[in-house]
């Protein structure tokens, strides 16, 4: 508990909105799974987007073998391995990679890229979860990540065996207070700031993917099976990983916080 607001997920209400897919399947010339301009307007409204059939159930079989295959090497069953992608060249050319990166350049325009991605093993009967939090805390309110994260699961996931939750509409109320849940940790930064009655629950199938913004609150449940829920997480930014050194997104939010800045459309 952190001022009065308890941050247990046990606390949640029973059941929840569940985001169901669209059935819309859009391709581009290059047989890339892109976004439909429904689903585009879905995304900059709720911050968040759960997108059916990226991939094809075989593919992400394949791209699977790989991640575990990479994940064995570590000596560790469960936990993180940072950028498989750039271990795997393979996972860079595949059709999911590449539909990834088309979709990416739709949401944030031609020049983006690959920045980062991780493979996210957590490990059976888990009693933590992720808790509430925005990707943007991390980087602070004067370096805008100006960014586009997927999130695949190499199995089916459900609140059993930690799926996303998002809260609707988060990323329009900027970046909220964050306080770190494990004080060793600068990595477990969470927030008591949330309106429940938002909250949407995100299971997925292999091959099924969900988006989301850099300031949309978002978490999961602990992972209570008797099995490691596997998950492959990238993100993409203008400019891939170079992209971050971009001074353009902390000149302009340095502008916006101007006394008597007024936006103009």
């Amino acid at each position: 508990m952190k001022n009065g607001v308890v941050v247990s997920h046990a606390t949640l209400p029973q059941s929840l909105p569940r985001k169901l897919h669209s059935s819309r399947l859009t391709f581009d010339k290059k047989s890339r799974r892109i976004l439909s301009a429904q689903d585009l307007t879905e995304l900059k409204q709720q911050g968040f987007l759960s997108v059916a059939k990226i991939a094809a159930p075989s593919d992400m079989a394949e791209l699977s073998a790989i991640i575990d295959e990479l994940f064995a090497r570590t000596g560790h069953e469960h936990g993180l391995l940072d950028c498989p992608a750039r271990l795997a060249p393979q996972l860079k050319a595949s059709r999911v990679f590449r539909s990834c990166e088309a979709i990416a350049k739709q949401v944030l325009g031609k020049t983006a890229l690959y920045a980062f991605d991780k493979a996210i093993y957590k490990p059976p009967f888990d009693t933590k979860g992720t808790l509430w939090h925005q990707d943007q805390a991390l980087h602070g309110k004067w370096f805008p990540m100006n960014t586009l994260h997927f999130w695949f699961p190499l199995q089916p996931v459900s609140n059993e065996n930690g799926c996303m939750h998002y809260i609707s509409g988060s990323h329009n109320m900027g970046l909220l207070p964050h306080y770190r849940f494990d004080p060793a940790d600068p990595y477990t930064l969470i927030t008591d700031h949330i309106d429940h009655a938002q909250e949407v629950v995100c299971p997925l199938l292999p091959g099924d993917a969900v988006l989301h913004l850099p300031l949309t609150l978002h978490s999961s449940l602990p992972n209570t099976t008797a099995n490691i829920r596997r998950a492959w997480a990238l993100l993409f930014r203008p400019f891939g990983r170079f992209g971050r050194f971009n001074p353009i997104p902390c000149l302009k939010q340095c502008w916006r916080s101007l006394p008597g800045f007024v936006a103009i459309s």
